[in-house]
């Protein structure tokens, strides 16, 4: 009688998946594009309710793959339930909506097997979707680290080191459990490599979870990083200030803003009103009372990058009247529900 034995498997690719299921067939099929077959693929669904991607995954028929089904707990939860029921030596975690390109997995086995230090192995990263653009992290540091994740959700790692810092940490409420793991391998002596090349794709939707956070919100995610790893942030105090304070930092710094008046001789450096804001300003006020016979007006925000929302304008004539506008203009990528998303 002939014995089955099963294949091993090199890499479990973990699909966390919550009411994404219209992406998922370009997610799995850029898995099942890799360059090597060892490869097996755990989508956990985190309790969707969206009925259309509740159908995808009961009727999920992809080779190499295997559905689990749990209750609605995040993202660090939905990627600890995977990663238990992994096979894989190695993991790759990727979301729903994202896709790896074809040489990803291959290259990366190679790395982590040919060097037992190394313990995290990404690529380069471009976005996709709303907009296609580079995606320009910095090459990683220890000092760029220390001031901010520099590092995407979907980088291979050793299952092993998973299972020795406990995982994803799931009370991370605003985020950043991503940042709190990576730092977790680090901090234990791991290595970091990145492949001269484009090897994952950030899909860019108007739901996107890349969106600006409240300034509480940022504060207590620093601090939960912080307090997590309170000893490893001690032992390189050095590098964390010496980056700190390379940081162009000027609050104290004046910007130009600049009204151009048209008396019906169009828009030109003659007639302007100037004024300087500061980055705590939340009002900008110019006097165009000696103009006479205006027609039009235009007003540059800032002489400088800056992030812009403009929400009203209003005249005031020499009586004291108002007269208001409410207007909605931004720079962002996109806005929904007064949350604005940048790159």
């Amino acid at each position: 009688m002939t014995q089955c034995v099963e294949s091993p498997v090199s890499v479990t690719v973990v699909v966390t998946c919550y009411n994404q299921g219209v992406y998922l067939a370009e997610s799995i099929g850029s898995v099942l594009a890799q360059t090597i077959e060892d490869v097996e693929i755990l989508i956990v669904n985190d309790g969707s309710t969206d009925p259309e991607t509740i159908e995808i995954l009961n009727t999920c028929d992809y080779p190499r793959t295997r559905v689990i089904h749990t209750t609605n707990q995040g993202v660090s939860a939905a990627r600890n339930n995977g990663i238990r029921e992994a096979k894989g030596r190695y993991i790759l975690p990727l979301d729903a909506d994202d896709r790896i390109a074809p040489g990803y997995l291959e290259q990366a086995v190679r790395i982590l097997d040919e060097n037992p230090g190394i313990g995290i192995v990404y690529g380069h990263a471009v976005f996709f979707g709303a907009v296609e653009k580079p995606w320009n992290l910095p090459e990683f540091s220890l000092q760029e680290m220390l001031i901010d994740n520099i590092l995407y959700c979907s980088c291979v790692f050793r299952k092993t080191d998973w299972e020795t810092v406990g995982g994803y940490r799931t009370d991370m409420v605003y985020g950043w459990e991503d940042y709190d793991f990576w730092l977790s391998l680090i901090e234990r002596g791991r290595l970091v490599y990145r492949i001269p090349e484009v090897m994952f794709y950030y899909r860019i939707r108007p739901d996107s979870l890349l969106r600006t956070k409240s300034r509480e919100q940022k504060i207590e995610m620093y601090e939960q990083v912080f307090q997590h790893h309170r000893e490893f942030f001690e032992r390189n105090i050095r590098l964390w200030i010496d980056r700190l304070i390379d940081i162009p930092v000027d609050r104290t710094r004046k910007w130009m803003a600049q009204v151009y008046v048209d008396t019906g001789m169009g828009y030109n450096e003659k007639q302007t009103v100037v004024a300087y804001v500061g980055g705590d300003e939340r009002t900008l006020e110019f006097d165009i009372s000696r103009f006479q016979h205006v027609q039009g007006i235009r007003i540059d925000p800032v002489n400088g990058p800056a992030v812009i929302c403009l929400h009203r304008i209003e005249l005031q004539d020499a009586s004291g009247r108002k007269r208001k506008a409410s207007i909605r203009f931004h720079n962002a990528l996109s806005e929904e529900d007064g949350h604005y998303i940048f790159t």
